[in-house]
């Protein structure tokens, strides 16, 4: 007579079933380096020289403003203003994004060839919104390539609101 353990009695151990043996698990397959995504890299290079051209045309639309007289340009003080405004808005959010993601890059990389406690990883995921996370965890200590990177993208994002 068969032995009955319980409700999964009808799994067998190569990943299919007894009542439909067409059913099988799949099984992750390895990552080769072939297979690794370019988006993430792109995402970085290409907010960076965004961020890059936003900042050169705001400067040298500065560069040409300077010193001439307000009656002399055929657009109103008031829009250059807000289009010099909105370019280095432009900086900001491109800089930030570039370096979000590179943060995000090595943080999981990081996550993936070390053990963490749920403190760590917390203060590694929150850094980003919540400037407070640097001081709850030592996980800063460990991995110091992460604390320069997320002080970098909080030094974006507050030196272009001051």
């Amino acid at each position: 007579m068969p032995r009955h353990t319980g409700k999964y009695d009808d799994i067998v151990p190569n990943g299919g079933s007894q009542q439909n043996p067409s059913f099988e698990s799949k099984q992750p397959e390895n990552r080769t380096l072939k297979s690794k995504s370019w988006k993430a890299p792109a995402t970085i290079v290409l907010a960076l020289f965004l961020g890059l051209g936003f900042a050169l045309a705001h400067h040298f639309m500065g560069s040409y403003l300077d010193n001439k007289p307000v009656s002399s340009i055929s657009v109103s003080q008031a829009w250059i203003s807000r289009f010099g405004t909105a370019m280095a808005f432009a900086v900001k959010i491109a800089l930030a994004t570039s370096v979000a993601a590179a943060y995000t890059q090595h943080q999981w990389l990081r996550l993936q060839q070390q053990s963490f406690r749920t403190e760590e990883v917390d203060a590694l995921t929150s850094v980003l919104s919540n400037a407070l996370s640097f001081m709850s965890s030592k996980v800063w200590v460990r991995h110091p390539m992460l604390a320069v990177v997320a002080l970098v993208s909080w030094s974006v994002i507050q030196r272009s609101t001051v």
